[in-house]
């Protein structure tokens, strides 16, 4: 049992290392982002500075980034996302048991309620043609929301409403007082002339003349790094693989020597032993099936990180790559120009 639980464990390091380095580059950015966001912040440029702490919200999701960018939010006059972050907030924080967060967003939460300005788009019965969507800003608003008065950000906001085989209609909403309620109703759209439905369902796609060359892709800018996400995979690959053939060797050394505390305590080929020498006995075949999933594993995914880093696209010309073995594992060496 013992030796199962090691074997899974030790499958679940090496799956566990390449995710982390997979993950480590957002986690990096994130926080790049979550920098300069406060100091944009600092400076009074919350305009530049909330789509930095947004961004880095998506990278690396956090209790902490979400207050930031509530914040930010508020003092850009963004009533409504602020109202909204903040109560996102609190549940990641209580989630996180951040409890003076939590209290820090349910404060400003409540403060900003009064403040909140909202829309209210109206969808009347003889306007619900098939297929009708109704967009606010570009993101579309679903039938539950009709009728409903939703906090949004004080300013003008695009109102889009399309139905196949209609014209669309598009007005502009202002809505800026607090605690008022802007509406908007949608009218019955316009039919089509049924010509213009034909024409636009049986025109065909173009075609060139027949024979003629297919049109190049756009071309990838010079010393674009389009082999380097699987150059990284591969060196990540690579260097998890060799920290799997240093554990196999590590549990082969510690079963050799399991091995040998065995042998006064059992015949010379092991297979009568006292109780002592039947434990020595199973720890040193644990250890052993440990040190041959190890090296498996490693030597599977050096080889993997190898196919990876040689087969990857490469714009500019690069430097020979070696795979150097000592005792203590192995080395992949070699760089880029």
């Amino acid at each position: 049992m013992k030796t199962v639980h090691a074997a899974t464990l030790l499958s679940l390091l090496l799956s566990t290392g390449v995710a982390a380095a997979q993950k480590a580059p957002s986690q990096a950015a994130a926080q790049a982002l979550f920098e300069e966001g406060r100091r944009l912040m600092t400076a009074g440029r919350y305009g530049d500075a909330c789509p930095k702490l947004a961004e880095s919200q998506r990278l690396d999701p956090g209790a902490g980034t979400l207050l930031n960018l509530a914040a930010c939010y508020e003092k850009n006059g963004q009533t409504a996302s602020a109202w909204a972050t903040y109560k996102e907030t609190i549940s990641e924080a209580e989630k996180s048991n951040r409890r003076e967060w939590a209290a820090k967003a349910r404060q400003r939460a409540l403060a900003l309620e009064p403040t909140l300005v909202k829309l209210s788009i109206v969808v009347p019965p003889s306007a619900r043609s098939a297929g009708l969507v109704i967009k606010r800003d570009g993101s579309e608003v679903g039938a539950g929301e009709w009728g409903v008065a939703i906090p949004v950000d004080p300013g003008s906001h695009n109102i889009e409403a399309s139905a196949p085989g209609y014209k669309p209609w598009t007005t502009v909403a202002q809505a800026v007082r607090a605690k008022e309620t802007a509406t908007v109703s949608i009218p019955q759209l316009e039919r089509l002339p049924p010509a213009t439905q034909a024409v636009a369902t049986a025109t065909p796609p173009a075609r060139g003349p027949v024979g003629a060359a297919p049109l190049p892709g756009p071309e990838t800018p010079d010393g674009a790094p389009s082999g380097s996400t699987q150059r990284t995979l591969g060196f990540v690959a690579g260097g998890v693989g060799v920290a799997g053939l240093a554990v196999g060797a590590i549990f082969g050394l510690q079963a050799m020597s399991a091995r040998k505390d065995a042998e006064p305590d059992c015949s010379s080929d092991l297979a009568r032993c006292n109780q002592k020498g039947l434990d020595a006995v199973d720890d040193a075949k644990g250890k052993a099936l440990i040190s041959t999933v190890g090296f498996a594993a490693g030597g599977a995914l050096v080889a993997t990180g190898l196919v990876l880093v040689l087969t990857a696209p490469r714009n500019r010309e690069a430097s020979a790559l070696t795979l150097n073995f000592s005792p203590r594992g192995a080395l992949l060496s070699g760089g880029f120009q």
